[in-house]
């Protein structure tokens, strides 16, 4: 697989997913990007643990199907963080789509426009947790 991205169509040396909306990548320095339109939960609430570790193993599941990922810069949130709102991947079957999409899809992560963050449910957590077979 290819990953190109963030600067000039660079290759991408190492990408590392941290939780299902932020990874890190090395091009010619270690960053870390937010996926854009897209919250997933949070590995560090102890209550959202479980469904976050899916949610990164997912995200690391649908980058190993993918031809090739693109990583497509817009801004930096109120974090610091680089907003990548676009992940893209192709493959044979598909073509191009974008991860944040495949995500809300499969109802992993809500989508988010920036504004209030819609509160996950413990039922969301218990389901979204019990699918870590499926992406291992």
């Amino acid at each position: 697989m290819e990953v190109l991205g963030l600067r000039l169509g660079l290759p991408i040396k190492e990408l590392e997913v941290i939780d299902g909306d932020t990874l890190k990548v090395t091009v010619t320095l270690e960053e870390y990007i937010r996926l854009s339109g897209i919250d997933a939960p949070e590995l560090h609430h102890s209550d959202q643990r479980a469904a976050a570790e899916v949610v990164g193993l997912a995200v690391k599941k649908w980058i190993s199907w993918q031809e090739t990922v693109a990583i497509n810069p817009l801004r930096y949130d109120k974090y610091g963080q680089r907003l990548d709102c676009v992940v893209l991947g192709t493959d044979s079957h598909e073509g191009v789509y974008s991860l944040a999409s495949w995500l809300i899809q499969e109802k992993l992560v809500h989508a988010y426009d920036g504004g209030a963050k819609q509160p996950w449910t413990f039922g969301e957590l218990v389901r979204i947790a019990a699918r870590r077979e499926e992406f291992t």
